[in-house]
């Protein structure tokens, strides 16, 4: 979690520095709407989870919002991109040995509020800051489908079962569903380069409800059940992939443990927003 400290960092850096009025001022209505698309980075944190630069993987979406007194906004959000991660990226030998690997796409509908703090000490009828750093908190609903490649293939992880889920054998593994809600939050930076066009930079973090992104969270089963539970082709390629130790000294065993937990996954974005302003119109030249 450096990233979003050093984010923040530089977010107080820029602001000491760049926060000033314009030199112009506008006849401000008290709320105005922003259209803005983005594309930026997009990475997982799960059981599987290699280093930032591994693993991160390209996102973009659009988005339409209202902006309160330079103050309070809100706005709707869509987001669409890929998670992925590999054992085999880690540097640690006791991933690299587990050998499990998967991606997801990502499609995301959220809900956004944010908060420009620093408005709080002016007049939403003076000129807009230049700079503004802002906190965001809202609700999002997404689809995901965890796939693992196998011998030049990639196939679908949530119909294999692959820790047991809706086995009677495991009554406390459920099979999770590919569309649920999150929590995401995040920091901005809002920097107006004039009153049609802003700037955004944004990282934003996704609190999910399941730890089943990348299909890996307890402990390996027995193999024998697939045949129990899956179709003749499904159940042979769950045994293949569900355990897939690479180095000499024997496999996991029943019951061993596969995955962690005790918290769930996550996922989240650096990205960067162009924005287009609308409703503001330009007023008297500013007058100190």
């Amino acid at each position: 979690m450096k990233l979003p400290f050093a984010f923040l960092l530089a977010c107080t850096a820029m602001t000491a520095t760049h926060a000033q009025p314009f030199k112009y001022v506008y006849k401000e209505h008290k709320l105005y709407t922003e259209v803005g698309a983005f594309a930026g980075l997009m990475k997982a944190q799960t059981d599987l989870t290699a280093g930032f630069t591994k693993s991160a993987s390209f996102n973009s979406g659009a988005y339409i919002g209202v902006l309160y007194k330079h103050l309070i906004g809100a706005r709707l959000e869509y987001t669409k991109g890929e998670v992925r991660e590999a054992d085999t990226l880690n540097n640690n030998m006791q991933f690299k040995i587990r050998n499990l690997n998967y991606r997801s796409s990502i499609e995301e509908y959220s809900f956004l509020t944010e908060f420009h703090f620093l408005a709080l000490n002016r007049s939403w009828l003076e000129e807009p800051l230049k700079v503004s750093p802002y906190l965001m908190l809202g609700v999002g609903y997404y689809r995901f489908n965890p796939q693992t490649y196998y011998r030049g293939y990639w196939y679908d992880l949530q119909p294999l079962r692959t820790e047991g889920q809706g086995f009677a054998e495991y009554p406390a593994r459920e099979p999770y569903k590919l569309k649920q809600f999150n929590i995401p939050f995040g920091i901005g930076m809002r920097v107006e380069i004039c009153k049609e066009v802003s700037f955004r930079l944004e990282f934003i973090y996704r609190y999910l409800f399941t730890d089943y992104l990348d299909d890996v969270s307890t402990t390996y089963i027995d193999p024998t059940l697939f045949d129990r539970y899956l179709s003749s082709d499904n159940a042979e390629l769950a045994k293949n992939v569900f355990k897939r130790r690479w180095r000499p000294g024997g496999s996991y065993q029943t019951g061993e443990k596969r995955g962690g937990n005790k918290t769930n996954d996550a996922y989240y974005t650096l990205n960067m927003k162009f924005c287009v302003n609308i409703g503001r119109e330009k007023s008297n030249p500013y007058r100190k």
